[in-house]
């Protein structure tokens, strides 16, 4: 699972924002986590907040209308992702592997 997320973090598109679908398969990675791990990741989950239609219209009469499919900024993704991967840092320097000399 850790690659992954290191693969899905080296292969975000370089636009301002970014389809839903990278959110989804980043959710799907956090929720195989939680089943090897048994822990709750839920903190590290980008939040429905976060996800806006990628375009608005305005109609007469009708004000604005959100349009398109679901988009996440960059820079919230990364940042979820980051943290996440530095979660996974930290805890492997805490488990000793191999023998004390």
């Amino acid at each position: 699972m850790y690659v992954r997320l290191d693969g899905l973090r080296k292969n975000i598109p370089n636009k301002e924002r970014i389809a839903v679908s990278y959110v989804n398969d980043y959710h799907d990675i956090i929720l195989g986590l939680e089943q090897i791990f048994k822990v709750s990741l839920s903190k590290f989950r980008v939040l429905k907040e976060n996800l806006s239609p990628s375009f608005s219209i305005a109609a007469p009469g009708r004000g604005v209308i959100s349009e398109g499919n679901l988009v996440c900024e960059r820079g919230i993704l990364l940042s979820k992702i980051d943290a996440l991967l530095l979660k996974f840092a930290v805890e492997e320097k805490k488990v000793k592997v191999g023998f004390n000399t």
